[in-house]
């Protein structure tokens, strides 16, 4: 299987590997690992597959993790298997399997663009092809880099108030380790530059879902002397009510949102931060600024306009109630986001789907739906202890009052601890907050 992948293009990283034998002894051998795309059942499944280069044959094990990423479900007992959105359609176990058809790394990375997990009615063969060729033709759009974008532009207006600055924070020499690094990607990305400045802010270090880190700056004492700009946020109701009525949806999310919009050359002073590593400033748009989400949605309105599309600061959505149709309309935004000198981020576009989760919700044909992982999230809260705590539980439970009918009636009695001087739940307030 090894020498097969590589003959066909599929480049491998070199690694070791400890192996636990039968008998508990461990031992180091030599391996690899490479991206590859599983086909079953009209399917696909992107992995990273470790490769025995000394290995006889051309046998292949799928672990749990594949088991978990394409919803699979044994059932040993009858020999079967099934998908876990599919549990009536059960499939019997073959004798033997072998590998059809194997793919190389550029089109693995082509079609991981909108082969999703969540893509719900997988694409036939036809419709697969016609997306392939679509992205192969709009590559340019997921290159990471370039020039930021010539239609929008970040000010700062402090009017005449005096440069202010913080004393930056202590850090662990882990998080300097860390600090350094961000600092020399932001620098070859030409994201900042070292500069000296009357303007100074500490920086956090934030940590992302993903393991990797966040270089954020505490902007909040030059947010308390910005003139804010009143561009409001759209309305999440009139986005979501544009997607009734539709059979193919995409979101696109771009790269670095922020960063593709550059700070006014005169404001650029005022992003200054202090660190262990010198004084630096930013010439693209940083986190933080209290004026930046603003910017953004400027940008994103303006693009969106005479495009079937809409936008909720970097998030794209695209509605289509047909495939041909839907194609049409990804051309037209491809197009306007290389006008735009936008580039999208490759690994978290969801391309031609038939679910997908935008906003918080799942925006499917049959119409608007409740995640289920944010309800049980809510469910797994514990119960309110102070008026404070039941002001915040409530106000979490109102991004779902769309779903729920009566939801002021049923919410009265927790609504009602907010407006006592002593706080207690009661019979009925206990009852509420018990799970059903």
């Amino acid at each position: 299987m090894f020498n097969s992948l590589r003959e066909r293009g599929v480049y491998f990283q070199k690694m070791e590997v400890t192996m636990v034998l039968a008998d508990g002894s461990q031992t180091t051998i030599e391996a690899y690992t490479a991206p590859v795309s599983i086909d079953i059942q009209g399917r696909t499944v992107p992995i990273e597959m470790l490769a025995l280069p000394k290995a006889k044959g051309n046998r292949t094990l799928l672990g749990t993790d594949f088991l978990e990423k394409s919803g699979i479900v044994l059932d040993l007992k009858n020999k079967r298997w099934y998908f876990s959105d599919k549990p009536h359609h059960k499939i019997c176990f073959k004798e033997d399997l072998c590998v059809n058809s194997l793919q190389t790394a550029e089109s693995i990375i082509a079609n991981s663009y909108h082969l999703r997990e969540d893509e719900g009615t997988p694409l036939t063969p036809e419709q697969r092809e016609k997306m392939n060729y679509l992205l192969e033709k709009f590559d340019s759009i997921f290159k990471p880099g370039g020039d930021p974008t010539p239609y929008a532009e970040h000010h700062i207006n402090t009017e005449k108030h005096p440069p202010v600055s913080v004393p930056p924070y202590r850090m662990t020499p882990m998080k300097k380790e860390l600090l350094s690094k961000e600092i020399e990607d932001h620098l070859e990305k030409d994201v900042i530059e070292e500069r000296e400045s009357a303007y100074g802010a500490p920086v956090v270090l934030i940590p992302k879902p993903d393991g990797k880190t966040r270089l954020c700056i505490d902007y909040r004492k030059l947010n308390e002397i910005t003139v804010p700009d009143s561009y409001p946020l759209p309305r999440m109701d009139d986005l979501l009510q544009s997607a009734k009525h539709t059979t193919f949806m995409s979101t696109i999310d771009l790269k670095s949102g922020y960063h593709q919009i550059n700070v006014h050359p005169a404001d650029r002073d005022k992003t200054a931060f202090v660190c262990p590593f010198g004084t630096f400033r930013f010439k693209r748009m940083p986190f933080g600024l209290r004026n930046a989400p603003a910017t953004f949605q400027r940008l994103m309105d303006m693009f969106c306009r005479n495009l079937p599309a809409m936008a909720y600061l970097d998030d794209i959505i695209v509605l289509s109630p047909t495939f041909d149709q839907h194609l049409l309309d990804l051309v037209t935004v491809f197009l306007k986001l290389k006008d735009y000198k936008l580039r999208a981020n490759r690994s978290k576009c969801h391309l031609a789907c038939s679910r997908v989760k935008y906003l918080g919700l799942w925006i499917t044909s049959r119409g608007i739906e409740v995640d289920p992982d944010k309800v049980s999230a809510v469910q797994k809260l514990p119960p309110p202890r102070n008026v404070k705590q039941v002001q915040s539980f409530l106000q979490t439970c109102s991004w779902y009052r769309k779903f729920i009918p009566y939801f002021s009636e049923i919410a009265r009695p927790l609504s009602n601890l907010t407006k006592k001087k002593q706080f207690g739940l009661g019979l009925k307030g206990n009852k509420m907050l018990s799970p059903p």
